[in-house]
């Protein structure tokens, strides 16, 4: 522009150099902004495009998360009473088990069984059968603390494991437990039904491991089924 200028002959032509210059540094700051704007176009695009992309694939995860959820609350549940079934509660024991060891608090575990339920099912019918367990784990569930675990371990057997609580507090426990049992109201075609529950319970102690402590409340049972039923047993 300068040296054009110095070719001029007048201030008019000096001029026109000047609006034509201004000119085209208007028009290719126009171009540049026009640029700048398709390409910040095109990135709010993108990104929206991506926003888009990763929103659908959040809620896809939320969605499988739910449905793995579900399967697995279905998998560790008894489909009959609602309760955890035998696996659930294995895995359930296994984390006390180890949590005991590490830090050993009283920890006591209860096998109850149901008194003569094969003659329920051989008198009433199996439909009457599934519905008395389903009673009786509504009243497990309604009975037992927050903090005990309350699972049906198979047929007409259920597990609790109950945490922080000695073994003389664990049978007031069981005791109310078996009472709420007895007083079920209970009738089928007019005849009532009575529900009773035979209870063995152990402690944990230092020698157990998961299977021994079991077994020593399942011989606790035994003896609760022969020497009567409808009583709860403690073995040490």
């Amino acid at each position: 522009m300068s040296q054009k200028s110095g070719q001029t002959n007048n201030v008019e032509q000096l001029k026109g150099l000047i609006n034509s210059k201004l000119n085209s540094i208007t028009e290719s700051i126009k171009k540049k902004e026009d640029i700048e704007k398709q390409r910040t176009e095109e990135l709010n695009s993108s990104l929206s495009k991506m926003e888009t992309k990763l929103s659908k694939m959040e809620e896809r995860t939320s969605f499988y998360r739910t449905k793995w959820l579900e399967e697995k609350s279905r998998s560790e549940t008894d489909a009959l009473t609602g309760l955890p079934n035998r696996g659930a509660y294995d895995k359930r024991f296994d984390e006390e088990f180890h949590r005991w060891i590490r830090h050993p608090e009283p920890l006591c575990l209860a096998v109850l069984d149901l008194d003569h339920f094969k003659s329920i099912n051989d008198k009433y019918g199996h439909s009457v059968g599934d519905k008395t367990l389903q009673i009786v784990a509504k009243t497990l569930r309604k009975h037992f603390r927050v903090s005990d675990y309350v699972a049906r371990y198979g047929g007409e057997e259920f597990v609790c494991i109950l945490t922080n609580t000695d073994p003389k507090e664990s049978m007031l426990a069981l005791e109310k437990v078996r009472l709420a049992i007895e007083a079920i109201p209970f009738s089928i075609k007019k005849d009532r039904l009575n529900i009773t529950v035979s209870i063995g319970v152990t402690a944990l102690k230092a020698t157990d491991n998961t299977h021994t402590v079991f077994d020593r409340a399942d011989k606790a049972l035994y003896e609760a089924k022969h020497t009567g039923r409808n009583k709860t047993c403690y073995k040490k």
